[in-house]
């Protein structure tokens, strides 16, 4: 560890010698039909201006709205809010909704949005387009009464040029949306609105193109034998003026520590009028850092088009050096090393925030997935936000990007189909040219159960489709997501013999549902490269233990819930075990995904058409974030750290027989009752044929199991290694009745930034505060201070309750909200209560993104008892004691240097457990937003 006080003397000298990815939100409460405020864009001389602020918004509900796109129509009537919004998640549930259960019961429609501002006469000489990074759906944009353009898919970004229809001579700008989500446009909840960022582009005409430049590290296996990573730049420069231009372009690239570890200069081209220029350079990086899952290390590449010796753009590209294998016979490789694709499918929705994008609720979605043992996120069945890739870029996580649900054959009524043949080639070829930098994507997927695969047609459209994204990355392979191989799911399936051209068309091989054929398709197709690309289809209701030694396929009970003892499955799938052990078993199976990670709006199986259930049954994790019991299976699966979970609940009859699991990878469990042991289950260590290791029991299960006759009190696992010695525990008590609520924040210190989020859950227990596992209470709550109340959920799928309320029933005993930020430092207190229960309260801290607010953020902690001593509180409120003198005289080099070492300090603590890892963390992100600020 580097000395404490080293660094604390250094920072006392110094004392007294001296692509962005942001994140959105819901409307404010309070902000309806107020005036709009002055919104004048302002000129900082940044490329990207975010456009989120101050719009206004007014749904069709009573027919047609007339004149909106004319600049003088009134709006001042409609509802005021900021970008990103989903309307759809705002609604009451309707059962006669023409989404049906697979949207979830939420009405779609029309919308409008309407923005008025200024720009200022320092941008009259430049270019100006209005990206969107995605609106849900088939929307058309005007700028002052001119259409601008439609654009009809829902998940991809688009770009509109607006110089040439945009006054910068004070006039106002009126820029109108019109989002048009007729329904049923989804097998699942789309959600309806501008739902992801939105940001101006501001440039010089001499610039380079949007998703201009492509960084490739091209035989990096090679070359990083030899200690060095060869890197390739390929940069798109535009020229929009009415003259010729000569330029060259300088890429330099930047490691995490902003120095410069690379630098290349182009030899000048002429660049005609009105048209692009390639440019293509080489640079050597010494010593490179790999991307990797366990270590997400990234450069930056800084490009500038210099033209006269003067820099006209500047444009950044974060990158990861990485190398990656997917062979026939020995399945997935990361960077040399055999690694399983431990995956899960994910639908885009945040649960009760509905599909407006939050980059922190994202990221919390990706870091439960990565505890549950999850290396790999299949984004289902269209491209992935921004903010996603950046929580896996920033994790860790590998990424199949996913392009379509439907060709052009549709599957509902109003989805994508109707517009395929038109939009194919640039909406797949927008989905590679946005993702082509990113670490994280592995595979472009052209489809998922695509309708018309085993027709001559379908293998048309699926060389199209491959060679278009060749056009645009050669380096990553494509795949597809194919359903019709599952058969009876015993034997092995005879192939379509289009189906098979379009296998040999793929570069791997997705296959649903099938893992009856994962070795006999490798007998008969050595070369094909394959995965489970949609596994298991379980079904299960967090805290919900029924007919627990039967297992049954798409059942349907009186409660409308499933249940949690890995029984319960749909009739085309299989439980998570009998999924995982083929995948298992078989190196040449690269690894598979499940379906899902978390449980998503709309598709309620099996409950079709079982108004209330509205949501998906099928995750590890319930739309809320709580784990259900399948998530530590997983866990005992795909993870090394010891641990060990017991299921069910301990609250039964007297005397009643209870089926006992635990889940674990230690090698053997004892289970005490009381403190009494009532025996001992173990497993025996095995070996795959191709040499992997493995723990079951006899009867071959991986899982170890008791039955109980339940007596009140305690049952504890006491999970062994094979020494016998302890590794861990997990116990279950019998509750009592409800006697009080109970509120845990996941982080109570968050940006004032109008976007940050706490997730605060909500547990009900009993006066010996042991979860009351049946509880169903009505909560109650109320915020005060810089923040607001953006969602409540309880993980229930048949409970039709608002997502945007004050209240929410508790679902076995637990329920969520979450908490916004505003933009004001403060404090957020959130009150929950329940009818003859008592109450509880929380507090956020929310903090500005300075030093000394972050010096606030250490005082916080340091009261809450998050240091190991005082000595490392101190450590840390020096250093930045320090940098707030450099904020305050605006020298950024000094701020950018000196949080640098800032961090060095936290990961010291962390190391030394000086700080716990919560605070750590939190700390961690507001430490690299300063350092953004000031760069």
């Amino acid at each position: 560890m580097k000395s404490m006080y080293t660094i604390i003397g250094l920072v006392a000298l110094l004392l007294i010698t001296s692509f962005m990815h942001p994140t959105f939100f819901q409307a404010k409460k309070g902000n309806e039909n107020a005036p709009a405020p002055e919104n004048e864009v302002q000129d900082d001389g940044d490329r990207s201006i975010n456009f989120n602020e101050q719009w206004r918004f007014k749904r069709e509900t009573d027919g047609k709205i007339e004149g909106v796109s004319d600049p003088d129509f009134d709006d001042t009537s409609w509802r005021q809010l900021d970008l990103p919004h989903d309307w759809s998640i705002e609604l009451d549930f309707n059962p006669d909704s023409a989404a049906t259960h697979e949207g979830g019961y939420l009405d779609g429609g029309t919308g409008w949005y309407r923005k008025t501002f200024t720009m200022p006469s320092s941008m009259k000489d430049k270019r100006i387009s209005i990206d969107f990074d995605g609106v849900y759906m088939n929307s058309t944009t005007y700028l002052n009464g001119k259409e601008l353009g439609t654009y009809p898919y829902g998940y991809n970004g688009f770009s509109y040029d607006m110089t040439d229809d945009l006054y910068t001579d004070g006039r106002e700008n009126v820029l109108v949306v019109k989002v048009n989500n007729e329904q049923p446009s989804s097998r699942w909840y789309s959600g309806s609105g501008i739902y992801r960022n939105v940001n101006l582009t501001v440039t010089d005409p001499v610039h380079v193109e949007r998703h201009g430049t492509f960084v490739t590290t091209p035989d990096l296996e090679t070359a990083y034998e030899q200690d060095k990573a060869d890197v390739n730049v390929k940069t798109k420069v535009e020229n929009t003026s009415d003259q010729t231009a000569k330029a060259k372009v300088k890429s330099t690239i930047f490691d995490e520590d902003d120095k410069a570890v690379a630098t290349v200069t182009s030899k000048a081209k002429q660049l005609e009028k009105g048209k692009v220029t390639d440019f293509e350079d080489n640079a050597i990086i010494d010593h490179p850092t790999l991307w990797d899952i366990e270590h997400a290390y990234r450069y930056k590449l800084v490009t500038e088009v210099i033209v006269n010796e003067k820099v006209m753009d500047t444009y950044d590209t974060p990158f990861g050096v990485r190398y990656f294998d997917i062979d026939s016979e020995e399945g997935f490789s990361l960077n040399g090393k055999d690694m399983k694709l431990h995956g899960a499918s994910m639908h885009h929705d945040q649960g009760a925030l509905g599909a407006a994008t939050n980059a922190r609720a994202v990221e919390r979605q990706m870091q439960i997935m990565k505890d549950m043992g999850i290396n790999a996120i299949r984004v289902t069945h269209n491209p992935a936000s921004p903010e996603l890739l950046e929580a896996a870029n920033k994790i860790g996580l590998v990424v199949i990007d996913e392009a379509f649900d439907s060709w052009n054959h549709s599957k509902k009524e109003y989805d994508y189909g109707r517009f395929f043949n038109e939009w194919a080639e640039h909406d797949i070829k927008e989905m590679v040219d946005r993702g082509k930098n990113e670490p994280s994507i592995i595979m472009w997927s052209i489809g998922n159960e695509i309708v018309g695969t085993d027709s001559e047609d379908g293998v048309k459209t699926a060389k199209n489709l491959v060679n278009w994204v060749k056009e645009v990355d050669t380096t990553r392979p494509t795949t597809i997501g194919e359903d019709k191989t599952r058969g009876d799911k015993e034997n092995v399936t005879p192939i379509n013999k289009y189906i098979e051209e379009i296998f040999n068309t793929v570069d791997v091989v997705g296959l649903n549902y099938s893992e009856n054929n994962y070795a006999g398709y490798h007998e008969l197709n050595p070369d094909w490269k394959f995965y489970g690309s949609e596994t298991s289809s379980a079904t299960r209701s967090r805290g919900v233990y029924t007919h627990p030694y039967d297992y049954n396929q798409s059942t349907e009970y009186d409660d409308l819930q499933q249940s949690s003892y890995d029984n319960d499955y749909v009739s085309w799938g299989r439980t998570a075990e009998d999924a995982w052990k083929p995948d298992r078993d078989l190196k040449h199976i690269a690894g598979q995904f499940i379906w899902t990670g978390f449980d998503y709006i709309g598709e309620p199986t099996p409950y079709y058409d079982s108004f209330p259930a509205k949501s998906s049954y099928f995750g590890a994790v319930d739309t809320a974030g709580f784990p259900k019991d399948i998530f530590y299976y997983y866990q005992s699966q795909w993870k090394e750290e010891p641990m060990v979970h017991i299921l069910p609940h301990w609250n039964w009859e007297d005397g009643e027989k209870v089926r006992v699991l635990t889940y674990t990878n230690a090698d053997k469990v004892e289970l005490f009752l009381n403190g009494e042991s009532i025996g001992e289950r173990s497993y025996e260590s095995k070996e795959t044929s191709w040499g992997s290791s493995y723990k079951e029991t006899t009867d071959g299960d991986t899982y170890l199991e008791w039955e109980v006759p339940f007596e009140s009190g305690t049952l504890e696992a006491v999970a062994k290694d094979k020494n016998d010695q302890v590794i861990a525990k997990d116990k279950v008590a019998t509750a009592g009745e409800p006697a009080e609520v109970r509120l845990t924040a996941d982080r109570q210190v968050i940006a004032a930034d109008g976007k940050d989020l706490s997730y605060i859950t909500v547990d009900v227990v009993d006066s010996e505060g042991n979860i009351v596992p049946d509880a169903e209470n009505l909560v109650q709550f109320n915020l005060t201070g810089e923040g607001e109340l953006v969602g409540v959920d309880n993980g229930n799928a048949s409970s039709v309750e608002r997502y945007k309320d004050s209240k929410r029933e508790a679902f076995h005993g637990k329920a969520l909200a979450i908490v916004e930020s505003d933009k004001q430092s403060g404090e957020i207190t959130l009150e929950a209560s329940a009818s003859g229960l008592s109450g509880d309260s929380t507090k956020i801290l929310t903090v500005g993104d300075s030093a000394s607010e972050m010096k606030k953020q250490v005082e916080y902690y340091e009261e809450q008892g998050e240091f190991a001593s005082d000595k490392a509180a101190h450590a840390l409120k020096v250093h930045l004691t320090a940098v707030s003198h450099y904020e305050e005289k605006g020298q950024a080099e000094k701020v950018v240097k000196h949080m640098r070492s800032f961090k060095v300090l936290l990961d010291d603590q962390k190391e030394d457990k000086s700080i716990t890892e919560e605070a750590y963390q939190d700390l961690v992100i507001n430490t690299d937003n300063l350092i953004e600020k000031w760069h």
